[in-house]
């Protein structure tokens, strides 16, 4: 049977990687380790995520940077009242009572030939040129999370002066914190106009100084105590300053750490470290723990941390994709953020929209994330599927986000298909772990405050009831059923934990689709992907559509893993045509995520 598209539907992810708006230039290069960095050769903004599963740090090249955490709800910790999504802090060297400051707007970090700027895997590092042989680095770094769903919530600044010059220089060190908290989905509306504002509490114990943000209600409003579902925050989160070789201050509503006067020789160095985060009844601990981690290397605090923690591709010959393949997982593993709520780590799909307007959209994404760390990190695909299961209904529906703190909108949209991806991710992660153990684990579904108990099992067979039940004819539907059902009932057939019942009914759908599906020959582009994953078409059908979409130039990435299947050369060089056109310093971390798992299905 002959299929064709109808090219007047959308076109498949066209542009779907294209560079971000991003005026700076950068260089790229690889570090003693392998890993990949990047030089800023302009001073025009961009900006670098910096994160584990606890905490993220969105670093701008003039060394502003914003502290956000999605734990509780997406929140900016030190948020710039004057502009919506960005940070607030101050780093002032002073050199023979000479003081420059050194981030910020008119700063030395926006300055040519005073400041480069560099950034890589779990670090952005500024160098800057203070004058008369003064050298200064500045530099940023996170440390990975070693276990889903944990990770130590600080970043550290370490302050490296040099003094290349003749004579001894007197030299002393400012770095302030500025603690402003709005969550996301407060940015846009004008302070006066929300519903709470934060007051902010500081105290100052041993080397540290914590600031605790306390709602005040500025229009009626219902308080929820810390552990209801709410849009609104009601208990944020804590920050903290710590400093053992400094001052610790609280100066006009800044959080300050003072580094008192030294004296620095000739061709002498002289390095500190101030760790920020987020508190708990121990903040010196978590700052200790991080700073004795810390190590002596320009690529990074952690950097021998975040080589072992990333997935391995030392053995990929060509350098632009494995720089590639670096920089995406980095993005991913940096991205992801743990629930509180939910109590379960996920990939945020549509990151720009949860860092901007505070939504977790969409589950779609969120689950197709899942693919990749079945690969590179399966207890975080697993922590993903769980993530989903959760918001699910006794009825199979799943809804398209939440909000707030744990907050599903009645009227939420559900997710067309949804439970199709649900069941392919769950295919991938037991092909790819043998975990089918995971079928008989219990999971607390929506709301999760009422304790009622569904087996991963028993959410997967109302997956597939609600798509039974709820038919559609439409294009979609029937080439991710073709792609997607065969692929789940061979692992529920090697689990040994499906019932007869549900692989007899799972088998007369798959069966019926496959009918339905093979009757419709015109198809738009979107449904492509999964036409070529798709057992039900021929090689020779598959390869007329995909000469069809290459000529219409609407063949990228989401081609690729079906391709593979019965193309590998042409799937690989669609594969490396479509990597030349992407900015990997600003790929969204949904497609960094894809750009992975494609890496992964293509070595098979």
């Amino acid at each position: 049977m002959k299929y064709r598209f109808m090219f007047v539907f959308a076109v498949l992810v066209t542009g779907l990687l294209a560079a971000s708006a991003s005026a700076a230039d950068v260089k790229w290069d690889t570090a003693p380790d392998g890993m990949p960095y990047c030089k800023v050769q302009s001073t025009d903004d961009a900006a670098f995520l910096l994160g584990n599963y606890r905490i993220k740090v969105n670093t701008h090249s003039d060394g502003i940077y914003e502290l956000m955490s999605g734990e509780r709800c997406w929140a900016r910790f030190n948020a710039d009242p004057a502009r919506p999504g960005y940070g607030r802090n101050k780093a002032v060297a002073v050199v023979d009572n000479r003081e420059t400051q050194l981030v910020g707007a008119g700063s030395l970090a926006t300055r040519n030939g005073k400041c480069e700027v560099y950034a890589g895997v779990g670090f952005v590092r500024y160098e800057y040129d203070l004058g008369n042989g003064v050298k200064c680095s500045r530099m940023i770094s996170v440390m990975p999370s070693e276990k889903v769903n944990d990770g130590n919530p600080v970043f550290l600044v370490t302050v490296t002066f040099h003094n290349t010059g003749s004579g001894t220089k007197r030299i002393s060190y400012d770095e302030a914190f500025s603690p402003c908290f709005v969550p996301a989905s407060y940015q846009l509306i004008p302070e006066k106009e929300r519903p709470l504002r934060y007051h902010i509490d500081t105290e100052i114990s041993f080397r540290c100084i914590t600031a605790s943000f306390r709602p005040v209600q500025q229009k009626f409003i219902q308080f929820a105590t810390p552990t209801a579902r709410a849009v609104d925050e009601f208990a944020p989160q804590s920050v903290f300053l710590y400093c053992d070789k400094a001052f610790l201050v609280v100066n006009d509503g800044q959080l300050k750490a003072s580094v008192d006067e030294f004296k620095l020789r000739s061709r002498r160095k002289h390095t500190f470290h101030i760790a920020i985060g987020f508190a708990n009844e121990d903040s010196k601990a978590l700052a200790e723990a991080v700073i004795a981690k810390a190590e002596d290397n320009p690529f990074g605090a952690f950097a021998s941390m975040w080589k072992k923690h990333l997935p391995d591709f030392s053995d990929e010959r060509d350098q632009e994709r494995r720089m590639a393949m670096y920089t995406s997982a980095h993005r991913v593993e940096a991205s992801a953020v743990y629930s509180e709520y939910f109590q379960e780590t996920f990939i945020p799909g549509l990151a720009d929209i949860a860092y901007r307007f505070g939504e977790n959209v969409s589950n779609r994404d969120h689950i197709n994330a899942a693919l990749q760390a079945c690969h590179t990190n399966p207890e975080l695909a697993r922590s993903i599927i769980r993530y989903v299961m959760k918001q699910s209904g006794f009825d199979g529906i799943i809804p398209e986000s939440n909000k707030g703190y744990g907050y599903i909108p009645s009227d939420s949209y559900k997710e067309n298909n949804i439970q199709l991806d649900v069941l392919n991710a769950v295919a991938e992660y037991l092909e790819k772990t043998g975990n089918y153990g995971f079928l008989e684990e219990w999971i607390t579904v929506y709301p999760l405050e009422r304790g009622e108990m569904q087996s991963v099992m028993t959410i997967l067979e109302r997956y597939f009831l609600y798509l039974r039940d709820n038919p559609s004819q439409s294009a979609s539907r029937l080439a991710m059923q073709s792609a997607y059902l065969d692929k789940f009932i061979v692992q529920m057939e090697r689990s040994g934990r499906a019932s007869a019942a549900f692989l007899e009914a799972l088998k007369e759908y798959s069966a019926k689709a496959g009918e339905h599906f093979r009757s419709i020959d015109d198809y738009g582009i979107a449904e492509l992907p999964y036409i070529l994953e798709s057992k039900a078409i021929t090689n020779y059908d598959k390869r007329e559509l995909l000469d069809e979409a290459m000529d219409a130039g609407s063949a990228d990435l989401r081609a690729v893993p079906g391709l593979s299947t019965f193309d590998g050369i042409e799937a690989s060089s669609l594969f490396r045509d479509s990597l030349k056109k992407i900015d990997m310093e600003n790929v969204p971390v949904k497609d960094a995520a894809w750009i992975l798992y494609c890496y992964y299905r293509l070595k098979e």
